[in-house]
């Protein structure tokens, strides 16, 4: 979600986006035994296809190494007003070379993530935004008002009806215009890792356009580039289509269709305590809104399948695993089930997801995209 905000952004604004160095994934290192062609550490490239022409066209990307590159000189050039930093000499200046590429977030590594993001962060512009406490509003009226007026100020001198759809959006948050340094910094760091900094939030509720027609773009833009590779989508697409036939054959709908829906159980490490409810609760909820012998799809990290055993009386669940060697996934990186989960809870006729969760909201945001959805969140 960090990436969708800042993607946005560089195509709002018509910024170059440096892309983050290959990093390991929380939870995305899984190891193959026996298959050693399969990498264990993930970049963002393996999972979006951020090469499209046509998005490269709205968005100019390059790699952290290439922008080390292009715009810092190194110890013994002529300085030049041209360049936006200096490298460092000796080991910190390799260190900082090594992390643009590919790094660690291992403090003793010889790549450690920490040396390259406090690199850019001194020689950058640091935002002060919180996704969970504060929304853009990219409102080219108001842009240059950001040099007399504070952002308050500029929010009360708004018309009403302006004003109500900005506090609409952005609810108890606090309202940002954008201006200022975010529009004239020549470099600008989204230094997302850090907690007051975070932007875990999806695009469309941090990144308000008052403009519908900029609004439309940003949307369509999202919708149509930053999407997961083929490799995802299609293993997805062979999963959605064994759940259809077997739905087509139980007639469960009794009207011929080949529906099913779909659930995500967020289990695990999940810090909301307060919506780790018990398969018996899951039911509860669900009863009258799944048909009874309905195929129900589980998207969930809950590792024993007995645990949905009180919803298993009542419906048909079926799950990611029962299809690993029917839809190929046995042969695919284990590090891309999460996303094909993903796709595959976005096509259901009803979809059930888990509250604060990031992945149910994904799988919304997912959703929307397809005329077959019908929203209902619980």
């Amino acid at each position: 979600m960090s990436l969708e905000i800042v993607i946005v952004f560089a195509a709002a604004t018509g910024r170059t986006l440096v892309l983050p160095p290959d990093t390991p994934f929380y939870l995305l290192s899984k190891k193959v035994e026996g298959k050693k062609t399969m990498p264990r550490h993930h970049g963002f490239a393996d999972f979006l296809y951020l090469e499209s022409e046509a998005m490269r066209k709205t968005v100019n990307m390059i790699t952290m190494t290439e922008f080390l590159q292009l715009e810092g000189t190194n110890a013994g050039d002529v300085p030049s007003e041209e360049k936006m930093f200096s490298m460092p000499e000796g080991s910190e200046g390799q260190k900082i070379r090594k992390s643009a590429e590919q790094c660690y977030y291992v403090a003793k590594s010889d790549r450690p993530c920490d040396m390259i993001y406090s690199f850019l962060a001194s020689a950058a512009y640091v935002p002060e935004l919180n996704a969970l406490k504060d929304c853009l509003v990219f409102d080219a009226e108001r842009q240059s008002s950001k040099e007399v007026y504070t952002d308050a100020e500029i929010l009360d001198l708004m018309p009403e009806s302006e004003r109500l759809r900005v506090k609409e959006f952005c609810e108890k948050r606090n309202v940002v215009f954008f201006g200022n340094e975010l529009a004239s910094a020549p470099l600008i760091h989204f230094h997302a890792g850090e907690k007051h900094h975070r932007l875990l939030s999806h695009f469309y509720t941090f990144l308000y356009f008052p403009d519908p027609k900029v609004d439309h773009f940003v949307k369509r833009f999202v919708r149509d580039f930053l999407h997961y590779t083929d490799i995802i989508w299609c293993a997805a697409g062979r999963v959605i289509e064994l759940l259809r036939n077997e739905a087509t054959e139980l007639e469960i709908s009794g009207n011929g269709t080949n529906d099913f829906s779909t659930l995500h159980a967020r289990r695990g490490d999940f810090q909301y305590k307060k919506v780790k409810i018990s398969a018996e609760d899951w039911y509860e909820n669900t009863k009258d809104l799944f048909h009874p012998k309905e195929i129900i799809y589980v998207a969930t990290d809950e590792k024993e399948k007995e645990f949905f055993e009180p919803m298993a009386a009542s419906y048909n669940l079926r799950f990611l695993s029962d299809f690993s060697h029917a839809a190929g996934l046995d042969e695919l990186d284990p590090n891309l089930m999460g996303m094909i989960d993903t796709i595959i809870a976005s096509q259901g006729r009803l979809f059930v997801g888990t509250w604060f969760s990031t992945f149910t909201g994904y799988i919304v945001s997912l959703a929307t995209c397809s005329v077959l959805f019908q929203s209902k969140l619980l």
